[in-house]
């Protein structure tokens, strides 16, 4: 594992095509970009001091400004985020700060707008290729044949349907690259890729890890209904858990399947999510540019029962005054 303890950490804050580094830097407590796997936005947390009032006069942010954030150590070059676009401002006083909260560009305005529209004898990729054209995004990722009776956009957002249609089917969905690249990924797919990151406990500053029984049922049923075949299509996927560590409730999905292999896959997707869900990591470590959401770490034999590999969903890398750069993965064992 890369550790950096004796070089100071580094950034750069762009406004509006403006680098304002040099001006906050005297000002800033933390800055936090948070990079997500699937389902929401990036986002970027940045607190500073305003102890002079300017951030409720001249320097109060444009709606709709954006913001680009680079992260890592003097010296080096360091990694930009991506563009976000200014989400929320929040004052307040004892002590003075004030707080800017960004979302990735690509999530703010075609990708949020609200519509209704319905697919028929389709397939999954090619949903996912209409909305992608839609968002003006090229797609990546591998995707099987899962042909599709009838999807429903229910006045919701592309993003949210995209979300909600692959996750259904056991997919995770990701834009990226300033929201000119979608990718689509099964999770098992990302789950078997080879760790890149070992950790011992020595590595670790700080960690919590959460075990949960209840919300996970023993097993997922999907029902549905074939009109044009008038019969029931059904399908049960039961978890893979050992005894005791799973609820005895059973999951009940009525959605569209034309096919008991659909119905199946669909089962299966979401006995996965909710097995995934089940254990969760959180690790606080020296800065590192190299951790991404979408990578597989591994615990070494160290952590005892803890010990095995991870699927990252979520980085937070953070820079302060007070503690310099820090990286804060959060997995779920795969």
């Amino acid at each position: 594992m890369e550790v950096k303890t004796a070089i100071k950490a580094d950034y750069k804050i762009i406004y509006n095509g403006k680098d304002i580094t040099a001006d906050i830097s005297p000002w800033l407590i933390d800055a936090t970009y948070t990079d997500k796997l699937t389902g929401e936005a990036d986002e970027l947390d940045i607190t500073i001091s305003n102890l002079d009032g300017r951030w409720m006069d001249a320097w109060y942010p444009d709606p709709g400004a954006e913001i680009k954030f680079e992260y890592g150590y003097a010296g080096e070059p360091l990694t930009p985020a991506g563009a976000f676009t200014f989400d929320e401002l929040e004052l307040s006083d004892s002590p003075a700060t004030v707080r800017i909260r960004a979302l990735a560009a690509g999530v703010s305005t075609p990708a949020k707008t609200r519509k209704g529209k319905a697919y028929e004898d389709t397939t999954l990729k090619d949903i996912v290729a209409q909305v992608a054209r839609r968002l003006k995004a090229e797609v990546k990722g591998s995707i099987s044949h899962v042909p599709i009776l009838k999807a429903t956009q229910y006045g919701e957002s592309d993003w949210a349907f995209l979300i909600r249609i692959c996750h259904e089917h056991g997919y995770e969905v990701k834009l990226t690259n300033n929201s000119k690249t979608l990718v689509v990924e099964k999770v098992k797919v990302l789950a078997q890729k080879n760790a890149v990151h070992r950790f011992t406990r020595s590595d670790v500053e700080s960690w919590r890890y959460r075990d949960k029984i209840t919300d996970v049922p023993a097993k997922t049923s999907v029902r549905s209904y074939n009109p044009r075949q008038k019969k029931l299509v059904s399908a049960e996927a039961k978890s893979s858990n050992q005894a005791g560590t799973h609820s005895a409730d059973t999951h009940k999905k009525h959605v569209p399947a034309r096919t008991p292999a659909q119905a199946q896959a669909i089962a299966n997707a979401a006995q996965d999510r909710h097995e995934a869900d089940k254990t969760t990591i959180e690790l606080t470590v020296f800065g590192s540019k190299h951790l991404v959401a979408g990578l597989t770490i591994t615990l070494t034999e160290d952590w005892k029962r803890l010990a095995g590999n991870y699927l990252v969903t979520e980085v937070r890398h953070t820079i302060s005054q007070s503690q310099g750069y820090k990286t804060t993965p959060t997995g779920k064992r795969v």
